[in-house]
């Protein structure tokens, strides 16, 4: 035995050179101590110099030692980690375990992978800062020749029978290691090689999840988000009926497939998506800034998009549910019908059309008080909400288009009812803006006009004021604000 460690020493010794002749030499005239299945014993000298020294734990994949518990397990994974392809084909040819584990569990192919990996994502120091250094150095020829030699020291082991299935003890395959953008090879010689694409490791995640997202995003649910943007009907429907991932999915900013269906006008996948969401389950779902799937069809879809959506809305929910649905507001306060209402980027037909079909199943424009009210010098005064401000200026301003005399009429009978009633507060000269009018800046001075607080008693005259200019234009959206403002003053005053 005291021949032991010297014998170890000298078989790791012509390993570290690569002398696969030594080892095979070694080994015949030693086949008891160089058994590949023999457990390494704990107090083997394989550092040193002497019998009489314990020997400390060898490194991690050093030819120092045997960092394993088999002289074969330690010696396969130094070899693969140093990528002697001699020496690995060598010790397959002896017998021993291509899938051979480590402590952890993790074969000689994971090791090969985990190494590549690696290797890839070296990083150098600019300012202080580490970059990878393949995204500012040429590594173009060097990746493809460490492409090429993990790729070959794979098939080596796969040529063995080794299992490509095999899972460490956290569950995962080789194939959960390859799954990013320089390990593409070798995903595909192992999916090749009949690797299960759907192998899943200790907390239920197959590879798909391991894909790094340029947003972070979960990678089946952000191919499902691509294929949405895209229109790819035939992967949208693969990735739901497989359970990759589901309609409910949303990405970093709260978006879910029928968000992006919406934004993008796919009205083929939109219709695609509410067939696998029997429950309508998607529109309880909002975004980081609070929107649902009515804010964006109103905001962004087509006429025919929305109505889909509406019939899709009523379809299991009460009236009362549905109607809360349909005026929930997003985090700045806003209905679906006032984004729809306010849109600039749709035609004036398109959203005559949507806002029609919103206001006839009941939708409201306001989504809190159209008035702000403050006590001053024993007076109540008020003003109209950002929202009713919003509303007015941009109709105002188109009916003006057509129609300025008007428009003009409105503002000049609008600002005669605030001054009817003066206040300490207004410290406007009532009569530069009354220049402005006569003058013909009738629309220029609409969103100044409509800042101008008011008693509280020239309320009900300024309202039947707004009713009349609907009525007479025939103005579907005027005469539904009208209404939402005479029932929020009749809740002020009983």
């Amino acid at each position: 035995m005291d021949q032991l460690p010297r014998v170890e020493k000298a078989w790791l010794e012509a390993a570290r050179n690569g002398d696969v002749d030594q080892m095979k030499m070694l080994r015949k005239l030693h086949p008891q101590w160089l058994n590949l299945n023999r457990n390494v014993d704990e107090d083997t000298v394989t550092n040193g110099s002497d019998a009489s020294q314990s020997s400390l734990p060898a490194g991690f994949c050093t030819w120092d030692g045997f960092h394993l518990s088999t002289i074969g397990a330690s010696a396969l994974h130094t070899a693969t980690w140093h990528r002697d392809d001699k020496i690995v084909r060598y010790l397959l040819e002896e017998g021993q375990d291509p899938d051979t584990p480590d402590k952890s569990g993790m074969t000689a192919i994971m090791l090969t992978i985990m190494h590549h990996n690696l290797q890839a994502t070296r990083c150098i120091f600019r300012d202080r800062i580490a970059i990878q250094r393949n995204l500012v150095v040429d590594c173009r020829e060097e990746d493809e020749k460490r492409t090429r030699c993990t790729v070959s020291l794979i098939q080596l082991f796969l040529d063995f029978n080794a299992n490509v299935d095999k899972k460490c003890q956290r569950g995962k395959t080789a194939l959960h290691h390859a799954t990013t953008d320089d390990t593409y090879e070798v995903a595909r010689l192992l999916l090749s090689s009949g690797a299960s694409v759907d192998a899943q490791d200790e907390i239920i995640l197959n590879h798909h999840v391991w894909v790094v997202t340029a947003e972070g995003d979960e990678f089946a649910g952000s191919v499902l988000m691509t294929a949405v943007d895209e229109g790819v009907r035939p992967i949208v429907k693969f990735l739901v009926e497989e359970e990759y991932t589901t309609t409910l999915h949303q990405n970093v900013r709260g978006e879910t497939p029928m968000h992006r269906a919406l934004l993008t006008r796919k009205a083929a996948v939109a219709k695609l998506l509410r067939s696998f969401d029997e429950q309508a389950r998607v529109l309880a779902l909002h975004t980081a800034s609070g929107e649902s799937c009515l804010h964006y069809a109103a905001r962004y879809s087509t006429p025919e998009e929305l109505h889909c959506l509406l019939r899709f809305y009523r379809r299991d929910e009460t009236e009362g549910e549905v109607l809360a649905l349909w005026n929930s507001v997003n985090s700045a306060g806003r209905t679906a019908l006032f984004l729809a209402a306010t849109s600039r980027s749709d035609s004036l037909d398109n959203r005559n059309a949507k806002t029609r079909l919103m206001v006839r199943v009941g939708a409201k424009l306001l989504g809190s008080s159209p008035f702000l009210e403050t006590v001053a010098d024993q007076r109540s005064i008020m003003a109209l909400s950002v929202e009713v401000q919003t509303c007015l200026s941009l109709w105002l301003s188109e009916c003006a288009e057509t129609r300025f005399n008007e428009a003009t009429q409105f503002c000049m009978e609008f600002l005669a009812i605030v001054y009817s009633l003066p206040h300490p507060r207004l410290q406007m000269n009532h009569e530069v803006i009354g220049v402005m009018l006569s003058s013909g800046q009738a629309v220029d001075t609409v969103s100044l006009l409509l800042l101008l607080p008011f008693d509280r008693r020239a309320s009900l005259a300024l309202l039947e004021l707004i009713g009349v200019f609907a009525r007479q234009e025939s103005h579907s959206l005027l005469l539904a604000l009208y209404e939402e403002l005479v029932a929020a003053w009749t809740g002020l005053v009983a």
